[in-house]
This record gives C-alpha cells, sequence and structure tokens, in this order.
C-alpha cells in the first residue's frame, strides 16, 4: 500500500537517485532476510508485477505536481516501476537463497544420517 501514495514514491526514486539500497519491509519481516513466508510472496510477486507507480495518488495536488516533476527529473514513472519490480524480484532471489541453504542443509543431513548445525541465513 505504500507505493499508492506519491510521496512514497518520491522517497523510493530519491533512494535509487542518492544510491541508497531499499530493504523490501512486509508486515511478516524483509524480504531479503528470507523472513517472508514464500505463500506470501508469491501474492505480492502479483502484485508488484501488475502494479504502475504513476497511479499513486496524492491528498494535496500542490504536492502531486511537485512530487511528479521531481520523478520526472529522475527518470519518471515508466522507469521507477521497472526499477521497483527489479528490486523487488532480486530481493525474492535472495530469500530463495535462504531457501536453498536449508534445502541444502536437510538434503546433506539425509545423506550423511549425521547431525548438521541449523541453518543460518547470511542476509
Amino acid at each position: 500500500r505504500a507505493l499508492s501514495r506519491k510521496w512514497c514514491n518520491f522517497e523510493f526514486c530519491l533512494s535509487g537517485d542518492i544510491d541508497k539500497s531499499v530493504l523490501m519491509l512486509t508486515q511478516d519481516g524483509i524480504v531479503q532476510a528470507g523472513q517472508v513466508a514464500p505463500k506470501t510472496l508469491r501474492d505480492l510477486a502479483k502484485k508488484v508485477a501488475k502494479f504502475d507507480c504513476n497511479h499513486a495518488s496524492c491528498s494535496s495536488s500542490a504536492d502531486s505536481e511537485l512530487i511528479d516533476a521531481a520523478v520526472a527529473r529522475m527518470g519518471g514513472y515508466k522507469m521507477l516501476t521497472r526499477t521497483l519490480q527489479d528490486i523487488f524480484r532480486d530481493a525474492i532471489l535472495e530469500a530463495y537463497g535462504c531457501l536453498e541453504q536449508a534445502m541444502d542443509t536437510v538434503s546433506a543431513r539425509a545423506l550423511t544420517c549425521e547431525p548438521t548445525e541449523d541453518v543460518l541465513c547470511p542476509f
């Protein structure tokens, strides 16, 4: 919901413009840290795939105009939407690393029948 607001779009756009990293945060936790369940990620991915930053709204028409101009100077809403989708895709890939590590650990234990260390996600 946050990115349906123009101010959040602007802040997201600004973070990229000043080379700040973005973490995808949900009610369940940080996507990149593997804290979000795969089913929730699938549901979010469906929304992100259809999402368009250009449809964000603002309660103040003056703020809306300022934000639109600033976003345009930073590449525009089409570029912003694509960047958001890319960041979300990359976040899912990082989360997948935690799942892959867990599977590797379980698979190794099944083959050796020896106890292994707890799975620790490095993210």
